[in-house]
């Protein structure tokens, strides 16, 4: 049987208009987020109504809770964690990323950016967020990488360290392989010897 949830986007029409900025609202962006959602999660063979069908229709609460029947939860959204939390599990990305990113895109107002990370910090998700579970690169996707680029003399393994370095990562050869799991020496630089010419007197 599959599971059946309800989104309610929360305001309707033009409501909560920001006193920074006059274009913004709150209501057009929890419409165009629940909307993501509602995306999101039918990809996942998820049932999902809604609890209006345009963002100008007016229902009173008892209507927008009636429209849940059946459902197994029904929520409003982007300043529930949850969420994130639910976004994280597909996506594998930082929940504080993910708030961040949003914030960055004008989609979430910089009061709903600072309630978010104030929730995040007490519940203690600065360090280690829900989810979070130890992982290890598969030590072929580096090694397969630079193998490549090397034999097919795309770049040189001074080329390559050249840049990281440009980059800003600047480490030695054999800690760069050490960090992306390459085998010894896969980024060892031949010195080059240049020759001591020496002259002999007549």
């Amino acid at each position: 049987m599959a599971v059946k949830v309800c989104l309610d986007a929360g305001h309707y029409g033009k409501y909560n208009r920001s006193p920074a900025v006059s274009s913004y609202y709150e209501s057009d962006m929890t419409w165009k987020l629940h909307n993501y959602l509602k995306k999101e999660l039918e990809s996942f063979g998820i049932v999902v109504v809604t609890t209006r069908t345009n963002q100008n229709t007016d229902r009173a609460l008892y209507e927008r809770g009636a429209a849940s029947k059946g459902c197994k939860d029904i929520a409003s959204y982007p300043t529930d964690l949850k969420y994130y939390q639910f976004l994280k599990n597909k996506w594998k990305v930082s929940i504080q990323a993910m708030i961040y990113r949003t914030h960055q895109l004008g989609i979430m107002s910089d009061n709903q950016y600072q309630y978010l990370m104030r929730q995040v910090s007490k519940n203690g998700w600065r360090i280690k967020e829900p989810g979070d579970v130890p992982y290890s690169l598969n030590e072929n996707i580096f090694q397969g990488a630079i193998d490549l680029l090397i034999e097919q003399n795309v770049l040189t393994a001074k080329e390559i360290l050249d840049l990281f370095k440009k980059n800003g990562v600047t480490l030695y050869p054999e800690d760069m392989e050490e960090l992306l799991h390459l085998r010894p020496d896969t980024l060892k630089v031949e010195e080059k010897v240049v020759p001591i010419l020496q002259l002999r007197k007549k």
